[in-house]
């Protein structure tokens, strides 16, 4: 009976660690595992041999996991005969769980190493870059998981698989090298696209039984060409397995509510257009779609500012057609010119319409990143393992418009970090987690060369009386940047001072948008404005200094404000035609026509 009782107690105390993978696989709730026989044998063949740990290493996605989730299906059924018995998977997360103390961190350890012998366990350690930093308490730096354990593992106490990416392998030798020299590494070789599909195809059957749907052969090639597209920043089989749940969970239930199950190739394109916000004429390879079109959406709304319009519809044709470089951004600009032009709002107005919204604009104002810890806040990566804002909002949206505004004002390791960032696509923090920016615009906003316009009173003047070549721009460009960084620049696009016509759009804009707010709209108001009024406008709402910017709030103020009064008051009643007009000490009139 003390015997009986005492069995759950102990595997009770070995699952506490983490998942036993044996015990699962046993019950058929692990595999089966395809296209990793090879590698699963390499993988025993290591452990066989005494004190051997192993550390796969493969980027993110490549089967890392499944290698070892299909080593603990081989154990049951003795297809490998190896001293162990189990297989427990854990985190760094699950080591550090209730110590709030380094001596309980310590004990911890004790006990897992204590039940890892009884039960003739193999530890596999998932993300094992991130133990390097694990446990470090204030005072305690050096007693991180990673030096804790290696003692155990230099006296082959334990043995353990651990897995990472090939920067997270990086990150463990240029932190603890005593700790990487305990693995024998074996590289996870990436899967092609072909062979994810025979994956897939493979998994069908039990897929479709799992979910009681039907997939079509074509949905499962459209997923393998879709992801080869848009993820190529991650790695077959994953990124498919990925998509193919998010189909499932997102899509086949409304086919199962018309009866039929079944899983189509426009539900894969329906995931895909939801997930990156990108527009049906680039989702779908068949849908064109006339470069005017895309021209007319930013001439309408940005005036003045055609090079850069023109850059952008370029940039959009170059992803459309699937000729941007796929390893770097899809564009990297810089917009130079003076302030209140235009630079911001292009950005945003490309954000809405590649990726379906403002909201995919990530703004850093590089003003406040002008100290050394500047990159550390924007990356981060230290032992609190929180991560940086730009590492945080890329990893969330990778489908956006990132925009530095200022960039001039940033701390010279801004630069540096730019560097890499720009020539290779991607960055690294110091645990080796890595984010991919080949999905993304880069925009970088300077004032530099501003002040070459300030000798003309700007907005009062036409187009070819502004005074500055392009020549004279790039001149102050190339006195303050460094060449490696303008060389890594898709495009340094100048942005030209405004002229008196193109203020009067802008002007002309903001009373529209004023005018077709609900309150004035659901009143059914007519509402006309002299053109005395969009003069005063002009002047009112331009400055040297800061360019159209004031515009909006000139309108709000001297348009917004006396129109509330008006319906406010009872002034102005439902389907009114009001007409605004400069009065006497140059106030604003708003009359009523008959």
């Amino acid at each position: 009976m003390p015997d009986h009782e005492e069995e759950p107690k102990k595997a009770s105390r070995l699952e506490s660690i983490g998942r036993n993978l044996t015990h699962l696989a046993s019950e058929g709730r692990i595999g089966p595992i395809y296209e990793r026989k090879e590698i699963i044998s390499e993988l025993a063949s290591q452990l066989l041999i005494d004190g051997n740990n192993v550390l796969l290493v493969g980027e993110p996605g490549t089967g890392k996991n499944a290698v070892v989730e299909g080593l603990a299906c081989w154990i049951p059924r003795n297809e490998v005969d190896l001293p162990y018995k189990v297989i427990v998977e854990c985190t760094h997360v699950s080591f550090q769980a209730f110590c709030l103390y380094a001596h309980e961190f310590e004990t911890k350890l004790q006990m897992i190493v204590g039940e890892l012998r009884k039960h003739k366990a193999i530890l596999f350690f998932d993300q094992i870059n991130l133990a390097v930093g694990a446990g470090a308490l204030s005072g305690f730096e050096e007693r991180t998981l990673a030096n804790l354990l290696n003692p155990y593992l230099a006296r082959n106490e334990i043995t353990i698989i651990g897995a990472t990416t090939p920067d997270g392998y990086k990150a463990i030798l240029r932190r603890n090298p005593s700790f990487a020299s305990r693995f024998i590494r074996l590289d996870i070789p990436v899967i092609k696209p072909d062979q994810a599909l025979t994956i897939l195809e493979d998994l069908k059957v039990e897929i479709e039984e799992k979910y009681q749907v039907t997939i079509e052969d074509e949905a499962l090639r459209t997923i393998i060409d879709m992801s080869d597209r848009f993820y190529r920043e991650r790695f077959f089989p994953g990124k498919a397995f990925e998509v193919l749940r998010d189909v499932i969970a997102s899509e086949a239930h409304i086919s199962k509510e018309k009866g039929d199950g079944l899983v189509k190739k426009e539900h894969v394109y329906s995931v895909f257009k939801r997930r990156t916000g990108l527009p049906d004429f680039i989702i779908y390879r068949d849908r064109y779609i006339k470069k005017d079109e895309v021209r007319d959406y930013f001439a309408e709304r940005i005036f003045g500012q055609d090079e850069a319009v023109e850059e952008v519809v370029n940039t959009i044709f170059s992803l459309k057609a699937e000729l941007n470089d796929p390893q770097k951004p899809v564009a990297v600009f810089l917009f130079a010119g003076p302030t209140g032009v235009g630079k911001t709002y292009l950005a945003r107005l490309l954000a809405n319409y590649l990726f379906g919204s403002e909201e995919k604009l990530f703004r850093y104002d590089m003003s406040e990143y002008s100290t050394s810890d500047s990159v550390e806040r924007l990356i981060n990566g230290r032992r609190d393992e929180k991560r940086g804002k730009l590492v945080e909002d890329i990893l969330a949206s990778p489908f956006s418009v990132i925009l530095f505004d200022e960039i001039e004002k940033a701390h010279p390791n801004i630069f540096n970090l730019l560097l890499s960032l720009l020539g290779e696509g991607r960055i690294t923090d110091e645990t080796g987690r890595t984010v991919n920016f080949c999905n993304t615009i880069i925009i970088m906003t300077s004032n530099i060369g501003g002040e070459l316009y300030s000798r003309i009173p700007i907005g009062l003047r036409t187009d070819d009386e502004v005074g500055v070549t392009e020549k004279d721009l790039f001149r102050k460009i190339k006195e303050y940047f460094r060449p490696e960084f303008i060389g890594r620049l898709t495009k340094v696009i100048p942005f030209k001072p405004l002229s008196k016509e193109q203020i009067e759009l802008i002007a002309r804009k903001e009373i529209d948008k004023l005018t077709k707010r609900k309150g004035i709209t659901f009143r059914r108001l007519e509402i006309s404005v002299s053109e005395r009024v969009i003069d005063y406008l002009i002047k009112m709402g331009y400055s040297p200094e800061y360019g159209a910017r004031p515009m909006q709030r000139a309108v709000e103020r001297h348009i917004g404000f006396p129109l509330a009064e008006a319906i406010s008051s009872g002034r102005v009643r439902q389907s009114d035609k009001i007409h605004i007009d400069l009065g006497e000490e140059r106030m604003i009139c708003i009359r009523k026509d008959h």
